[in-house]
């Protein structure tokens, strides 16, 4: 495909404000841009669920998206059935230095599966880093299948696997490894 940026500068979205993209402008930014370019214009990590085949899916299962369906809240996305989450601070909280994980509406990232708590995670930035805290959830927050302690932070170190509640793991990957995730995604790999 060929890398042509001219009808992306049309596409209205700012990374530093709340906004929603289309399925298919996602996609497009995937197999457009280069690893550097969707960078630029991502620079925040990505958790990411993996397209679950339909003979696999349960009551725990998809996040209350579809391949086929606008994205349910701001900072998510669907592209071929996996759900990207855009790790970034939305309007949505009060907490002016936390990335909140929860079940309910208020929180940057929404999951709606049963063993996620109505605040359940939040995640910091500090300077090059990403830290991760358990907000005191009944269920757990795991990092890479070992559970944190409540209120003890850990630095994610990309690519990592990250399971709130026990249930469905999100991978926890940067800009460039989600552009290449994007790519074998949309080829079929």
């Amino acid at each position: 495909m060929k890398n042509d940026n001219k009808n992306l500068s049309k596409t209205r979205f700012s990374v530093t404000e709340d906004f929603v993209i289309s399925n298919e402008d996602f996609a497009q930014f995937g197999m457009i841009l280069d690893s550097e370019q969707f960078e630029t214009r991502f620079p925040h990590p990505f958790l990411i669920k993996a397209p679950v085949d339909s003979s696999e899916k349960s009551s725990t299962g998809d996040f209350g998206t579809t391949a086929a369906a606008p994205p349910a809240t701001i900072n998510q996305t669907s592209v071929c059935g996996a759900t990207i989450f855009f790790v970034k601070k939305s309007s949505k909280n009060v907490f002016n230095d936390m990335i909140t994980i929860g079940d309910t509406v208020n929180n940057d990232i929404v999951l709606k599966t049963p063993n996620v708590s109505k605040f359940h995670a939040y995640i910091q930035h500090r300077g090059s880093d990403w830290w991760l805290y358990d907000s005191g959830s009944v269920s757990g927050t795991f990092v890479n299948r070992l559970r944190l302690e409540q209120k003890k932070p850990i630095v994610l170190k990309p690519p990592a696997e990250l399971n709130f509640g026990g249930d469905n793991p999100l991978q926890f990957l940067n800009s460039r490894q989600t552009s290449q995730y994007l790519r074998d995604l949309l080829q079929g790999k």
